[in-house]
C-alpha cells in the first residue's frame, strides 16, 4: 500500500506543471464494508512522503516545576501558566509560538 501512495504522489508532482509556491497535498479515503469498532479491522499505515513535511516538527507545553525543567533539557518550548494570559492579549506573541 505504502508503495502504490508514494508512486501516486511522485506521478502527480511530476505532471503538475511547477508552481512557484508552495503546494500541499491532501488526501481522503471512503472505507467501506469494514467495521472499524472491531480493533482488529483498525488501519494504522504510515507514510513517508518523499519530500517530508516541509517544516520542522516544534513541541510546546504548559508546564511549571519540575515537569518544565525536564521539558526544557529536552528541547521542549515550554510556556509558564503565568504568560498564558500575556499570550492572550498578544496575538503576535501567540502566533509566533504557533
Amino acid at each position: 500500500m505504502e508503495e502504490q501512495i508514494n508512486s501516486a504522489i511522485k506521478q502527480a508532482l511530476e505532471e503538475a506543471p511547477e508552481r512557484k509556491f508552495v503546494e500541499s497535498i491532501e488526501m481522503a479515503f471512503t472505507i467501506k464494508d469494514v467495521d472499524l469498532k472491531n480493533p482488529a479491522n483498525r488501519i494504522e499505515e504510515n507514510v513517508r512522503l518523499p519530500r517530508g513535511r516541509g517544516k520542522d516538527v516544534s513541541i510546546a507545553m504548559f508546564a511549571g516545576g519540575e515537569m518544565a525543567t525536564k521539558a526544557k533539557k529536552s528541547g521542549i518550548v515550554v510556556i509558564d501558566p503565568t504568560q498564558i494570559e500575556d499570550l492572550g492579549g498578544n496575538r503576535q506573541k501567540a502566533r509566533k509560538l504557533a
